[in-house]
């Protein structure tokens, strides 16, 4: 089972989003702070433009005649020069405001998209370190979504929405002391309603992104559900249930769909509410600038001021209202993100640093292993097996013959006992070590979307292409790759569709040939293929048996004459070892086994 890092793992706020990414926030610091600086440029600059028209309209008040300007004290205008000063500067600070504007998109997107590079890089190294048992638990669909659209909204809440808020809060501040300039009455009514708009959009907030938290879990199901049913397109159709996995898929959909209206609910009544409130402080702060310039102890220009800073200070909540979902959304989709970061790798769990040269001796000592609690599989399982040394597992459905092999890779660990290669305790090796020592070939070849001669080479970059083609020709796939166009060019489909069988096989044999591991298990290779295809398998698979240890697990021994030794597994244990024609006399069980293996074959 994957653990979890002892950490703190629900985050609720950017706050906790922007700790938690730290170290990846830190790598675009110089970028960040450039894009920092463009946003208080901003801000400042979004404070200083209603002034322009503030002049314009005390001079205007004011009449003709000489007066001065609020920073030019010591010298007089008359009023076409302070109405041609107001009109330069609304040009002057409409420039300079769209070059701050553009520092602050600009490099906020680009902080953003190498901020999202990353972490979805670092995101993807470690879902590829974490444990098989992980991965079979999880859904591959939900784990696409956490590593594409998940990590856009991380991006756009850590970068783009971050910086707007703080030049949103800079506006705020700077905006409320300049209405305290004007009056400290007006500055108090300005902030008055501020407490209120707090608790109401606090108390929304945590409602919006306990929904989203449960939209994101559904849209994750939905995703992974649309996988399962797309890649298993083939039993979709034979089985005539299209109608039956869309019902499936709208099932999921409309979970989705319904979190998604509830939350678009709360944020329309949250921006209802907001405006009704700001409306009611806008209305209070201008009728009590007006009431001064009325008394004469306020200017015309100072009303236009109180206005445009009473909707400055208050354009963050009206924005944060407007926002709420997608803030909700960023943090719940870093708090999904995190929750991969923060489980146990296998390198996390395994210490052994040791790489020694490996002869392929194998041991298992009473090991017993379990993938539920309380149903072991195997039951102080213990085999040896002899470097250089062909022994064929076999056994029933369910006996653990399976598990014996994953065992050996480490790709699970055994609830007790000991497993050695060459009398030394796997855990003791480096795990990627011990790896490059075995060959695994499953009853599906696994083969990606690359080119041929990469699939063989695959887990062997470094292979020249001769030391392909020689690998190919070993596993009897040589003359059948020249015969396709691109030949050793060819790009495979995914799951190496269009390829038979057993060309699939052979070409994931031709690996086994090419990597020259001392180790090499096969886990019932041939069950999809046909007597040709399997013969022509087996036969390559013997001329790879010299000077290695190969486990092979089959259904019949008889397909692989070339074993020393034939172990028969029954729950969880061996309760046979010998050659196959003494099995078949000395052992009922065993010749039970084969005999219904051969009817079986004599049926087809």
């Amino acid at each position: 089972m994957a653990k979890h890092k002892k950490q703190k793992l629900e985050l609720d706020s950017i706050f906790e989003v922007a700790f938690a990414f730290r170290r990846h926030l830190s790598a675009i610091r110089i970028v960040l702070a450039g894009a920092l600086f463009s946003t208080a440029a901003n801000a400042v600059l979004q404070i200083a433009r209603p002034w322009p028209l503030k002049i314009a309209l005390d001079g205007l008040a004011a009449g003709p005649g000489a007066r001065t300007l609020p920073l030019l004290p010591d010298r007089t205008f008359t009023l076409v020069e302070v109405i041609a000063i107001a009109s330069v500067s609304v040009f002057v600070l409409s420039l300079l405001i769209s070059f701050a504007n553009y520092g602050q998109r600009y490099l906020s997107a680009k902080a953003g998209q190498t901020l999202a590079y990353r972490l979805r890089r670092d995101l993807y190294a470690h879902i590829h370190k974490l444990s098989l048992g992980y991965h079979l638990q999880s859904r591959s669909g939900d784990l696409i979504v956490r590593l594409t659209s998940d990590m856009n909204l991380v991006r756009n809440l850590l970068v783009p929405s971050t910086m707007a808020l703080i030049a949103q809060a800079l506006v705020t501040v700077l905006g409320l002391l300049l209405l305290f300039r004007i009056d400290v009455t007006v500055g108090l009514a300005a902030i008055g309603i501020m407490p209120l708009l707090f608790i109401l959009t606090s108390r929304t907030t945590r409602k919006v992104r306990d929904v989203v938290r449960k939209q994101r879990r559904q849209e994750g199901k939905l995703a992974s559900t649309a996988s399962e049913s797309v890649s298993s397109m083939q039993l979709v159709k034979l089985h005539g249930s299209e109608a039956q996995e869309q019902e499936r898929f709208l099932a999921s959909h409309k979970k989705s769909h319904k979190q998604g209206l509830r939350a678009s609910r709360l944020q329309a009544r949250l921006e209802q509410n907001v405006e009704i409130l700001v409306a009611l402080g806008t209305c209070i702060v201008l009728w009590m600038v007006a009431g001064r310039t009325m008394a004469g102890k306020a200017t015309p220009g100072d009303i236009v001021l109180a206005v445009s800073y009473v909707k400055l200070i208050y354009r963050p909540v009206r924005r944060y209202a407007n926002i709420v979902a997608r803030l909700s959304k960023g943090i719940v989709a870093a708090d999904r993100i995190r929750e991969v970061l923060l489980e146990e790798t296998e390198s996390d769990a395994s210490s052994g640093t040791l790489r020694p040269a490996i002869r392929g001796r194998i041991d298992f000592r009473d090991v017993v292993f379990a993938y539920e609690a309380g149903k072991p599989i195997l039951r102080n399982f213990s085999l040896t097996i002899d470097a250089g040394e062909t022994v064929a597992l076999v056994g029933e459905s369910g006996s653990g013959k399976t598990t014996v092999a994953s065992l050996v890779p480490r790709l699970f660990e055994p609830e007790s006992g000991e497993i050695a290669v060459d009398e030394v305790p796997i855990g003791e090796f480096e795990l990627a070590y011990l790896r490059e020592q075995i060959s695994f070939v499953t009853q599906e070849a696994a083969l990606l979307g690359l080119s041929i001669g990469e699939n063989i080479a695959y887990g062997n970059p470094e292979a020249t292409q001769e030391q392909i083609e020689a690998a190919a020709i070993q596993a009897h796939i040589h003359d059948r790759i020249l015969e396709l166009p691109d030949q050793y060019e060819a790009v495979l489909l995914e799951d190496g569709r269009g390829l038979s069988g057993g060309e699939r096989q052979r070409i994931a044999l031709a690996r086994a040939f090419l990597n020259r591991r001392p180790i090499v298990i096969f886990d019932e290779p041939d069950t999809f293929l046909d007597p040709i295809a399997r013969r022509t398998f087996w036969n390559a698979a013997a001329d790879l048996a010299p000077g290695r240890t190969m486990l092979c697990i089959v259904h019949d021994p008889e397909r692989v004459p070339f074993a020393n030794r034939v172990i028969h597994m029954s729950a969880g244990v061996v309760s046979a070892s010998g050659t196959h024609e003494g099995l078949l006399e000395s052992n009922e069980p065993y010749r039970r086994l084969f005999g219904d293996q051969k009817g079986a074959l004599h049926v087809r």
